[in-house]
């Protein structure tokens, strides 16, 4: 008779895994901040009361003050806490590094096989790059790892930037064969007013994720489920 090895006896660290939907600019590494401040042409100095050790608990006092405030986005802007990271993300070269040491950190420290990465590429053109280049970025630092790792790119609306960026990039994301997400504050800004730019990525055949359903009840969250309930999903 085969034995097999109870689940308990193996160490999960071991297991491969899968990780959906990460945000980029909610994942730099420590050894993305490592790289920023030391190895980068010219390196970068983080303000003074950040340092690479107490990064994570800053950035989580960042995002407890957003929650505390109710999530809630101002039109045309996003997230504290994702402005903070994304200042960081505004060269190629930044954005390819931020991308390639995620995906080599997942992959060698949590045994990662299939990744699925997602970004907003328009809140990364600050300094002059276009929106096709941050997926180029992205793109070629997710490559860096070899073949050993299967990725994939999701590009996102971010529902406060307006409706003309997200269709812009519903258009990138068929042209690069991108995932499309539609997220963000979802009790501002309702997931009816994307549903053109959701219809138009299902019909070209790009694959679509949508955040909707995540805000309290007060905001409706049935009536935005409803407005997806006649599409392809």
């Amino acid at each position: 008779m085969t034995s097999f090895t109870q689940p308990s006896q193996i160490p999960y660290s071991t297991l491969p895994k899968v990780q959906l939907h990460i945000h980029l600019d909610g994942s730099l590494t420590p050894s993305f901040f490592q790289w920023l401040t030391t190895e980068r042409d010219p390196p970068i100095t983080l303000p003074p009361t950040f340092t690479k050790e107490n990064i994570r608990s800053k950035l989580m006092e960042m995002k407890s003050a957003q929650v505390s405030n109710g999530n809630r986005q101002t039109l045309n802007s996003n997230w504290s806490v994702f402005d903070w990271c994304n200042q960081y993300l505004q060269t190629y070269t930044d954005i390819k590094m931020a991308s390639y040491l995620l995906t080599k950190d997942l992959a060698s420290e949590h045994n990662v096989r299939i990744l699925e990465l997602r970004f907003c590429p328009y809140l990364h053109t600050l300094k002059g790059l276009t929106a096709d280049d941050a997926v180029n970025a992205a793109m070629e630092g997710m490559s860096m790892h070899g073949n050993t790792l299967c990725t994939s790119l999701i590009l996102t609306c971010v529902r406060s930037r307006g409706l003309e960026e997200g269709m812009k990039i519903a258009r990138l994301s068929k042209l690069r064969k991108c995932g499309f997400d539609v997220a963000g504050d979802e009790g501002s800004y309702g997931i009816g007013m994307y549903m053109d730019v959701i219809r138009y990525a299902r019909e070209e055949g790009v694959k679509v994720t949508v955040h909707a359903g995540e805000w309290p009840v007060e905001f409706d969250y049935k009536g935005g489920m409803n407005c997806l309930e006649n599409l392809d999903m």
